[in-house]
């Protein structure tokens, strides 16, 4: 029998409801603060993830897992400035997790576990997602435990 090969996946997002998508794809992607660039004269950011592949992940069953990572380009057009919080771009080896992709107003950021942000400013920008590498099967991946329920309150 031959193996499922997962799809690539290729988001664009420009409304809040598209961030959403993306955010849902992208999180727990893991990113080297060297691999993402501003480039001013073009108006464009980019960034490169090992994003897990929450698409690939079985329902129903007890472990939700992502089974395959691969290599995934975050691109942002007409991004006019770029600001960092919590986050030392010195250390060449820091290696960010992303947690989710929040739309504003002439902005979206891009959240990372630890309290890091990156915000990008912009008017009328538009994200691109896209996959770059073939699935790599992984045994280590995020592992998220379902909220509890809230208690009923005392009658």
């Amino acid at each position: 029998m031959k193996p499922i090969k997962p799809k690539s996946l290729r988001l664009r997002a420009e409304a809040a409801a598209d961030y959403d998508v993306m955010a849902a794809c992208l999180q727990d992607a893991l990113m080297p603060i060297s691999e993402m660039t501003f480039l001013p004269k073009e108006s464009r950011f980019v960034a490169v993830f090992d994003r897990f592949m929450w698409e690939c992940c079985a329902p129903m069953t007890i472990d939700r897992r992502p089974p395959f990572t691969i290599q995934t380009a975050l691109r942002v057009e007409g991004v006019q400035s770029v600001r960092l919080r919590g986050i030392e771009q010195s250390k060449k080896n820091l290696m960010l997790e992303l947690l989710t992709i929040v739309p504003e107003p002439g902005a979206v950021s891009l959240m990372f576990a630890g309290d890091g942000a990156i915000r990008l400013e912009g008017e009328a920008m538009v994200a691109m997602c896209e996959d770059l590498s073939e699935p790599r099967r992984t045994v280590l991946a995020p592992k998220h435990d379902d909220p509890k329920p809230n208690p009923e309150p005392n009658k």
